[in-house]
């Protein structure tokens, strides 16, 4: 199983390998004690918006712009096979 850490300074998705890529689905994984927030966008600086809302546990994301970020400084794990 591949994984990738995200956290709240932007990662670039076309330098990562499948499945974290744009337009592939993932599991974010959650480990802290409540709700985290992933965002994405097509510039690296500005216009990130609301791509999940991840609850504690395991939520199925599809990743649709080139990059995403934590809007916290915070953690979460995306998986994938």
């Amino acid at each position: 199983m591949r994984s990738l850490l995200v956290t709240n300074t932007a990662i670039d998705l076309a330098a990562q390998v499948e499945p974290f890529i744009p337009n592939n689905s993932v599991v974010v994984l959650n480990v802290t004690a409540g709700n985290l927030v992933l965002q994405e966008s097509d510039a690296s600086g500005s216009g990130f918006t609301t791509l999940a809302t991840c609850v504690p546990g395991a939520n199925n994301v599809t990743l649709n712009k080139q990059y995403v970020k934590v809007s916290t400084a915070a953690n979460l794990f995306l998986l994938g096979n």
